[in-house]
């Protein structure tokens, strides 16, 4: 059974693989801060300025950060600060598309509402490993 580390590793490998690396280093450098500017950002990531403003433009658009005018700057406060539902944000239209396609059979926790396909659901012998509550067949 795969560790919560090398699920994470795994989602996070896959957001790389659609996002870019460099949304990685974004959504780290917003966990440590929290509320942080363009300019700052883009230093601390080492990214161009475009490129932080690209991530970040994707992040608001998934309801991740919202920005705030204050006295001439444009600030990016961070809304979901557990990593693992960043990534599994990021994922989800990419799953969902998936699961079209392959018409996979997804499990959900009634309580918390997280996701699993049915592998990730065998896997945790179908009961959600963050509240231990019975996972349910999405149709």
């Amino acid at each position: 059974m795969p560790t919560s580390k090398q699920i994470i590793n795994k989602k996070q490998d896959e957001v790389s693989d659609i996002y870019g690396k460099e949304m990685i280093r974004v959504i780290r450098s917003l966990l440590k801060h929290k509320i942080i500017d363009t300019e700052s950002l883009s230093k601390k990531t080492g990214y161009s300025i475009n490129t932080v403003r690209r991530a970040l433009y994707t992040l608001q658009k998934m309801g991740i950060v919202r920005y705030i005018n204050k006295e001439d700057k444009t600030l990016w406060q961070l809304l979901e600060t557990d990593y693992e539902k960043i990534l599994d944000t990021l994922l989800e239209p990419y799953k969902k598309e998936e699961k079209a396609e392959t018409g996979e059979l997804l499990f959900i926790c009634p309580k918390c509402g997280r996701k699993y396909t049915l592998d990730e659901a065998e896997m945790y012998e179908f009961r959600c490993p963050e509240d231990g509550t019975l996972l349910v067949a999405n149709q």
